[in-house]
């Protein structure tokens, strides 16, 4: 284990990983925080950082080492999931993340299923993973510091920019003072002229590069915040997931894995019956009212417990669990189920279940247009909304079921979308 401060990077054993934990670690060491982000956060060195952080190297042997499940169990006890980094050296994050990185467990007993999202210097090999590790260094010290990626990558990239421009300024006058004395020193100004040109081309190649990488930088980032919208969709958020896919949309709509995520938000939010809208804050929970709960209908299935997962909406429709794997409307009068989701929470008391559509004025009873599970706000479609073919029609349709919703400070934090 290395250890800078409040950082340890933990690694298997092995010659090779020991060799980039060591580069890793002097990376860390000697990087000066860009001043314009050191002025805004008061921190110019990570030596300054106060709270513990890990860093775990990521290969095929690290699911099976003892100190490195040991260290993200102990992380995730205090709370301190969100402080544990990833950099994958080998294989592929199915393989090479530890079981415990995968699915957090909580005080409750709930598991929460992550995809985390690693700095990877594995597709380099050999003496070029240095290089490579320059940048995803990178990826590493931006949550450290609670800014983003682009925050620290820009910074370099400003200055390749001003080395390449100001060696283009060098070349023309060179240039211009070579022709004035072409006439009486050909032979000179032609091999100089060939200098030039093979500087030019170095200066071009290294130009070419700094764009690629660019773009290269841009299209993982792009791919990172469609990761995010997948796991808001994972609990529920189908508006969280959409806001965060237009943040880049249309510009990088070539990342599948973005355009994906966005799609697969608009049909969530899309289909017919009760759709998830959104996870709810608990000052919004608070406006919705109880339902009424009343004795189960005949010819439900009974499972251990069924008593007390059940609850009737105003209109009658009872909401119920069996087998607590997913949970279903059932209409008393027809007798059957007319809808079904997967987002709740069990047992169903009256306090983690609410009808939220219009108060009737005569009877004081809430519509089943909306309703509530857990901290999790339901809405009833008549009909499925078909979804249009063209990426425009669907930043369109996705921005009407927005309305005036914007990302909070601390969702675009979290993201990295300051």
């Amino acid at each position: 284990m290395k250890q800078i401060n409040q950082i340890s990077i933990l690694y298997p054993p092995g010659s090779e990983i020991a060799f980039v934990a060591d580069l890793l670690a002097r990376e860390l060491s000697r990087y000066r925080v860009p001043g314009s982000v050191a002025k805004r956060i008061g921190i110019s060195r990570l030596e300054e950082i106060s709270e513990p952080w890990l860093i775990i190297l990521c290969s095929p042997d690290a699911p099976s080492d003892p100190d490195i499940c040991q260290a993200i169990t102990q992380f995730t006890d205090r709370g301190l999931y969100q402080h544990i980094l990833t950099l994958l050296i080998s294989g592929t994050p199915d393989e090479s993340f530890p079981d415990a990185l995968l699915h957090e467990k909580l005080e409750d007993g709930t598991v929460i299923d992550h995809e985390p999202l690693a700095a990877n210097i594995s597709d380099v090999p050999g003496q070029r993973r240095a290089g490579k590790l320059r940048t995803e260094k990178l990826r590493l010290i931006a949550p450290i510091l609670g800014v983003s990626f682009d925050n620290l990558y820009n910074r370099k990239r400003r200055q390749r920019a001003g080395i390449l421009a100001a060696l283009g300024s060098i070349v023309l006058l060179l240039l211009t003072a070579f022709l004035v004395v072409t006439v009486r020193r050909i032979p000179v100004f032609l091999e100089q002229n060939r200098q030039l040109t093979v500087q030019y081309e170095r200066a071009d190649t290294a130009y070419r590069e700094a764009l690629s990488e660019a773009q290269e930088a841009n299209a993982s980032y792009a791919s990172a915040i469609g990761s995010g919208a997948q796991e808001a969709l994972s609990r529920g958020d189908s508006e969280l997931a959409m806001l965060l896919c237009l943040t880049l949309l249309p510009e990088h709509a070539d990342v599948k894995n973005l355009t994906q995520a966005f799609r697969d938000a608009l049909k969530m939010r899309s289909v017919a019956g009760y759709a998830p809208v959104t996870v709810l804050s608990e000052e919004k929970i608070k406006e919705f009212s109880d339902p009424n709960t009343g004795v189960l209908p005949a010819g439900l299935p009974h499972d251990y417990g069924m008593e007390w997962h059940h609850a009737y909406s105003c209109e009658g429709y009872l909401l119920y669990v069996y087998g607590e794997a997913e949970l279903f409307v059932y209409d008393p009068v027809h007798k059957k189920n007319v809808a079904s989701m997967t987002s709740f929470t069990v047992p169903l008391y009256p306090e983690n279940v609410a009808f939220a559509g219009e108060t009737d004025a005569d009877t004081g009873a809430r519509s089943a247009q909306y309703v509530r599970c857990g901290d999790t706000l339901f809405t009833y479609n008549e009909k499925e909304t078909p979804l249009p073919e063209s990426l425009d029609s669907q930043i369109a349709l996705a921005k009407e079921y927005l309305g005036e919703r914007v990302l909070t400070e601390e969702e675009m934090a979290y993201y990295g979308l300051e």
